[in-house]
């Protein structure tokens, strides 16, 4: 190849990477969610995401790895509404609203990481990224975690204070 031809292809690639760096971004613009969602240990989170028009009846998926080119699909719909679960996620897609709704649960602290909302098409499937973090579950008194609890007890008395109260 001549100096002059690798100037030229030089030129060439400069101008159209902007250009191709637009297309592959494109995917992005027909789906849509949140950028970030957080929730509780041993809780469970759900994230939507919404599509554009006329992409009701392509399958949607949710798949877990920074590169999306090579995320694990955990769950998908088929090109129905049918409500699908595998393990501790599940995916619905509801066509008439332009959203798919993910539900994970039973959540663990290893689950943060970034996941990516999907529709499958031919060519390039558009997506977008949803980064998940994991918070600790509270630990209660008795030094368990789990969600702070109110004893019977505590509630027998706490009705007697009330009735108590009207009754002065």
């Amino acid at each position: 190849m001549l100096a002059r031809d690798r100037t030229q292809a030089g030129r060439t690639m400069r101008l159209l990477l902007p250009l191709l760096l637009h297309v592959g971004a494109l995917g992005s613009d027909h789906i849509r969610g949140p950028e970030e969602v957080s929730g509780m240990e041993r809780s469970s989170l759900t994230v939507w995401c919404h599509y554009d028009p006329n992409w009701e009846t392509y399958r949607k998926w949710w798949c877990r790895g920074a590169a999306r080119d090579s995320c694990k699909i955990l769950v998908q719909t088929t090109e129905s509404e049918w409500k699908m679960r595998k393990g501790r996620v599940s995916i619905v897609d509801s066509q008439r609203s332009h959203v798919f709704i993910v539900t994970m649960e039973e959540l663990r602290p290893d689950d943060a990481d970034v996941y990516w909302c999907g529709i499958a098409r031919t060519g390039v499937d558009f997506a977008f990224p949803v980064k998940v973090t994991i918070r600790s579950a509270p630990v209660t008194p008795e030094g368990t975690t789990g969600s702070p609890t109110v004893s019977s007890h505590h509630f027998v008395d706490s009705i007697g204070w009330i009735i108590h109260s009207f009754i002065r």
